[in-house]
């Protein structure tokens, strides 16, 4: 029987396919590593030109290429665990299964630094066995070692994941003024943001009976209400920054 026409164009058009596959992957392959501007190398038409599921598995070794570089050209060990936790996060939320070597690397190599707090907060009130050792404790110990606004962030992941296991109606006001308590031994609160975490230490500790850790949180939260806030903290830090540049730069050139 004389082949149809159609059918006899199937197997040249899946040849080119799988031919600007491999070439659209060597070729972003080598932009990455380059670290060439991606739109330099119009990225968008390469893929647009893709059948949708080529695409797709392009676009996955793109950014897996990319992070990985990020990885590879990682210097300080701050950078090494930001560089490693977002190839876990990218390997957990394309199910690859290959994302906890990532996370366990920073966990062993990277614990104490502030950009590892993301990690803490990932395992922070897992079931045992699969919280990696990042226990309540241990992040209460963690925490204290942060910068005041890392600490901030993390104070704050931390809270609203707990929340997120606890029941929205009648949640255990007993467990979540026990995770907050350590706040309670800041003297003296740097920002003004920290005020709905003071505020909800103060209630759930009054509805676990706990009046006097309530009161002293509710005099923090009132406190928070004459700090400063995040933002104005970190633009006198750029500012700080540029002023020492620019007297280091007088200097060089003096």
């Amino acid at each position: 029987m004389t082949e149809q026409p159609e059918k006899r164009w199937l197997l040249p058009l899946f040849a080119v396919v799988i031919l600007i596959y491999f070439v659209s992957e060597s070729f972003l392959r080598q932009a990455t590593v380059a670290r060439i501007n991606p739109a330099a190398v119009a990225m968008d038409e390469i893929l647009a030109g893709l059948p949708e599921p080529i695409r797709k598995k392009v676009a996955f070794r793109v950014t897996l290429l990319q992070l990985q570089n990020n990885l590879n050209n990682a210097g300080s060990p701050g950078s090494k665990a930001a560089a490693l936790q977002s190839l876990a996060i990218f390997h957990e939320t394309e199910k690859t299964g290959e994302h906890m070597p990532y996370y366990r690397e920073v966990l062993t190599n990277y614990r104490n630094e502030p950009a590892a707090y993301p990690v803490y907060i990932r395992f922070l009130f897992e079931p045992e066995g699969q919280n990696e050792g990042i226990t309540v404790e241990a992040f209460h110990e963690y925490q204290k070692k942060l910068p005041v606004e890392e600490r901030f962030y993390a104070w704050t992941s931390a809270y609203n994941k707990l929340r997120n296991l606890e029941d929205e109606v009648s949640p255990n006001a007993d467990r979540i003024a026990r995770f907050l308590e350590p706040l309670s031994e800041i003297p003296d609160p740097p920002f003004l943001e920290y005020a709905p975490l003071f505020t909800e230490l103060a209630r759930f500790a009054r509805l676990s009976g706990r009046i006097e850790l309530a009161e002293k949180a509710t005099k923090l939260a009132d406190q928070c209400t004459y700090k400063r806030s995040i933002s104005e903290f970190l633009m006198q830090q750029e500012e700080d920054r540029k002023y020492r540049d620019e007297l280091e730069n007088r200097k060089a050139g003096g």
